[in-house]
């Protein structure tokens, strides 16, 4: 326990909806007085530009260690603990990550720029994860688990518990493919558009039932993003651990373990967790497009009719009528007919 001269910190932006979880877990498993100033210093720095993707990495599509970049912000929260005074406490929210082939090169990246685990500490997720399962689940030894591909193949989990007597339990080979698009999809997939989609909610509860029904006691969420989805604390009875809150209970225990709260919280009060479903924007917009298109082609009709009145009375008086009016009015009853006709084309097609 360091106590007073620690700060908290997170090697965010793997993905970016990972650390934003993170920072709020250690807010809610925080003991405080009621108080902003109660808190513990956090520094959350995001820099998913300069952290190459984890799986593709480990499935040997791109070739730079994700841990060098990493290793880089992280050395700068070292910098700023060392000039005030800190220890920082350091976790880095994504899965992936800590497969060795990529948690190995930051740890020795981070020791080639100078960190000598005197004013940096390092949180180790899954570590931290296999101590949760076992309080959370004393008992369970069938493990289920939903993860990246690159996750699944390095195996990383299984490393850790099957030592410990655990089966784990991950869905069909035939069925990963879909798992990972349900993190990646740039589409509707839990990486790519927050907050997260009704899709990808009931992609993951099917995860979630096919892993059930194979055996599984309790269910490791190997994914950081994947809580959005199942936010729940358990699937039909399967309880449903989150990495991300082993970290956060990890860094809080590390830095001041008076300061960390039972799971569940001390209040007395009934706490309450907000879910609603919103209309996606583009069907929105697509509505409200249509409504507006409809109020310009009657005003096209509108002004067409307008036009020809127009063009009636001039033939009526064509003496008074010169031909570059004349040529005038006929044009504009051209546009105004144009209007109308690309205006229903264009919604026809919608």
């Amino acid at each position: 326990m360091l106590t007073k001269n620690a700060v908290l910190a997170i090697g965010g932006g793997v993905g970016p909806s990972a650390g934003v979880g993170l920072h709020q877990k250690i807010i809610h498993a925080t003991r405080t007085d009621g108080t902003d100033q109660s808190h513990f210093n956090i520094i959350h720095i995001s820099r998913s530009p300069h952290v190459q993707d984890r799986t593709k990495f480990l499935l040997g599509e791109i070739t730079t260690n994700p841990g060098e970049g990493m290793a880089e912000a992280v050395i700068a929260i070292k910098a700023a603990a060392d000039k005030t005074g800190n220890v920082a406490v350091v976790a880095v929210p994504c899965n992936t990550f800590h497969a060795p082939k990529i948690w190995e090169r930051f740890v020795a990246r981070l020791v080639e720029l100078g960190a000598d685990g005197t004013t940096l500490r390092l949180v180790h997720m899954l570590d931290e994860t296999v101590k949760l399962i076992k309080e959370m689940a004393p008992e369970a030894k069938k493990i289920g688990l939903m993860s990246t591909t690159g996750t699944r193949q390095s195996r990383v989990y299984h490393d850790l518990l099957e030592p410990l007597g655990y089966t784990v339990i991950e869905v069909p080979p035939e069925k990963q493919g879909e798992l990972h698009d349900a993190i990646y999809n740039k589409s509707w997939g839990i990486k790519a558009v927050s907050p997260v989609t009704l899709k990808a909610v009931n992609e993951f509860r099917g995860f979630a039932a096919t892993l059930k029904a194979a055996g599984a006691e309790i269910a490791i969420l190997g994914c950081t993003e994947i809580p959005l989805a199942l936010p729940e604390p358990d699937f039909d009875g399967m309880v449903l651990v989150d990495p991300v809150e082993a970290a956060a209970r990890a860094m809080i225990r590390m830095a001041d373990e008076s300061k960390l709260l039972p799971r569940g919280g001390e209040s007395d009060h009934e706490q309450v967790h907000f879910h609603r479903i919103t209309v996606p924007t583009k069907a929105k917009a697509m509505f409200k497009a249509a409504l507006v298109g409809t109020h310009w082609k009657k005003l096209a009709h509108k002004h067409k009719a307008e036009l020809e009145n127009k063009l009636k009375l001039a033939h009526h008086k064509e003496e008074g009528v010169k031909d570059d009016e004349r040529a005038s009015l006929a044009a504009a009853f051209v546009s105004g007919v144009a209007v109308a006709l690309c205006v229903s084309f264009v919604f026809a097609r919608k």
